[in-house]
């Protein structure tokens, strides 16, 4: 799943010490996984929510923006602007750009891809390093652009389709235990998506 572990995860743990009769534990595992057979109680999955093998309670939509270093903010202050800057991109980043260039009316703009990187922390390394534009989301960016590491040169934000989705097995009631875990996580999604629109406005 695309860097939710990045939703403030060290931060938010500590916020379970709350409740210490409950017992976390955190796997950031990337693979989707039967969590009824590996034995996990939920887990965190990003897509559409249409899988029939679990309940889903939609979390948090993700949103796509720009992003690069601070010394580059003033080179960009229009869509169009974005065809004569160098553009950082991954296999996965180069839909994401599609899907925000044509929200901003843009499809068609040229935009140069300068460094086609192997993943999107990489990306959003050589953006803080100065060497272009990337496209990235709230969970992945906001403790960069808290920091002052990255800001966000122009100020749309576009859905990307995607979300990422609370599941849990099909044949499990929820426990105390896991009725508040999921409060917490909304929580938290709602922390992290304030925090956003105060960081972009």
């Amino acid at each position: 799943m695309p860097c939710y572990s990045r939703i403030g995860t060290i931060r938010a743990i500590v916020r379970v010490q709350r409740h210490p009769e409950i017992r976390f534990c955190f796997d950031a595992e990337r693979e989707i996984v039967d969590i009824a057979e590996c034995g996990y109680h939920c887990a965190v999955r990003f897509g559409n929510g249409a899988w029939r093998d679990v309940n889903a309670t939609k979390i948090m939509d993700q949103v796509l923006f720009p992003v690069c270093n601070l010394d580059l903010k003033g080179t960009v202050k229009s869509v169009q602007d974005l065809s004569k800057i160098n553009i950082i991109t991954s296999e996965n980043l180069v839909g994401y750009w599609g899907t925000w260039l044509k929200a901003n009316q843009a499809a068609d703009l040229e935009i140069r891809k300068k460094f086609t990187l192997s993943d999107e922390d990489m990306c959003l390394g050589a953006a803080i390093g100065g060497l272009g534009v990337t496209i990235t989301w709230q969970t992945q960016a906001i403790e960069c652009l808290k920091s002052g590491q990255l800001t966000c040169p122009l100020p749309s934000r576009v859905e990307s389709g995607s979300s990422y989705w609370l599941i849990t097995p099909k044949d499990r009631s929820a426990s105390r235990a896991m009725s508040l875990f999921r409060n917490w996580m909304n929580e938290e999604a709602a922390a992290s998506n304030r925090e956003l629109s105060q960081l972009l406005s």
